[in-house]
């Protein structure tokens, strides 16, 4: 089992971002993925209008690549925010628990 450290405490159900969002969100993944070639997931802080606000925590954004181009978001909240990067191995664990989680 792989430790991590965020610690959710609310999974967001999947509200939709207005098209500026969308695209400021899909152009920053693309070119993150762009500027690393090797991964095919990340955990990032959400933009602001990507997901509700919550009075406690902080929303988070998991992308899974999956082909250079198509992409998919899954939100979430947590009251931690991690230092640093998440490693290949946790966004992907995380995109799929939260994937699990949502019947995705």
């Amino acid at each position: 089992m792989t430790i991590n450290k965020y610690d959710p405490m609310s999974f967001h159900s999947g509200a939709v971002p207005t098209a500026d969002v969308d695209r400021k969100a899909s152009d920053c993944d693309r070119l993150w993925f762009q500027q690393n070639p090797g991964r095919n997931y990340r955990i990032r802080k959400s933009l602001f209008g990507e997901q509700p606000l919550h009075p406690d925590m902080i929303g988070f954004i998991v992308v899974r690549q999956i082909f250079p181009g198509c992409r998919r978001r899954i939100g979430f909240y947590s009251s931690v925010a991690p230092v640093g990067e998440a490693s290949e191995a946790i966004a992907r664990a995380w995109w799929h628990a939260l994937a699990e989680e949502q019947g995705l």
